[in-house]
């Protein structure tokens, strides 16, 4: 993938996930992450690990699949992977991933976040990955509900080695650049002594935390700074995040399930702990 692919990925994982919903008789998501979002994602592991991106052309050129991801120190990360419709079923998302795992040789740990395409599950699972099944949460939040994070404070660039502290005793390894690149993609930066969350675009991207009340607090924060009277998300709460559905429960948001985590390796307790899709 080179950065003049990127327009063009987009607009494929748009389409390829407004498909699945389609197929799985659900709606599209209601608030679809920007293309500024989208544009820094790509270009950003363009730069950091360019030989990671992948795209699949037909014999004409139009673009029929790609795969990103990215490997920081020993944890290894799959951020998309999409195949247009039409080219499903031919085993080229299974000679994408193959192409994109290149890249996770000699990694401590690896996972994927997969959508809920059975398909999906079913090659993530053939390629050696545990499968962990997460919960979903939406709905417009009832701030009242909220206990008051009075810890939690706003976050800049003078945060990000507490961040990455953070996440080498939650994760197993720090985000380095994704997260200044999360906030140059139009997220906020929200951290406590105890940890820190990622979110904007009526949505949490992430929250990492020593502590489940820490977790909480940095949860509960953010769901109050996003936009009032709106629909927001909270995407891949697993079981062992019991703190995280206490507070989207008691924010009056309503569950459903979504695709698993699959992971595969040595990596941390992921506990406190919501991935970011993008950036896992």
């Amino acid at each position: 993938m080179t950065d003049d692919d990127i327009d063009a990925v987009i607009q494929l994982a748009g389409a390829t996930f407004n498909d699945l919903m389609q197929r799985l008789g659900k709606r599209p998501e209601d608030h679809p992450r920007t293309t500024l979002f989208q544009q820094v994602r790509h270009r950003h592991l363009n730069a950091t690990d360019p030989e990671s991106q992948w795209v699949a052309e037909d014999g004409d050129g139009t673009l029929a699949g790609a795969a990103c991801a990215l490997r920081r120190e020993g944890f290894w990360g799959l951020s998309l992977l999409v195949v247009r419709p039409d080219a499903q079923d031919r085993g080229l998302g299974r000679r994408l991933l193959d192409q994109a795992l290149e890249s996770a040789r000699g990694a401590d740990g690896a996972i994927i976040i997969s959508s809920p395409d059975p398909r999906a599950i079913r090659l993530y699972a053939s390629a050696g990955f545990a499968l962990c099944p997460t919960m979903g949460a939406s709905g417009v939040v009832r701030r009242e509900r909220l206990a008051d994070p009075v810890e939690v404070r706003e976050g800049d660039a003078n945060d990000f080695a507490h961040t990455e502290s953070v996440d080498r005793e939650v994760r197993g390894t720090p985000h380095g650049r994704d997260i200044p690149a999360m906030l140059e993609g139009g997220m906020r930066l929200a951290v406590s002594d105890l940890g820190y969350t990622v979110f904007g675009e009526n949505r949490v991207v992430t929250v990492a935390a020593r502590t489940r009340e820490a977790a909480t607090e940095l949860l509960s924060a953010a769901l109050i700074g996003l936009p009032q009277d709106s629909e927001v998300r909270v995407n891949w709460i697993t079981g062992a995040q019991q703190w995280a559905l206490e507070v989207v429960l008691a924010a009056g948001m309503d569950l459903r399930p979504e695709g698993p985590i699959c992971t595969r390796g040595r990596l941390g307790p992921l506990t406190p702990y919501l991935p970011s899709g993008a950036y896992l």
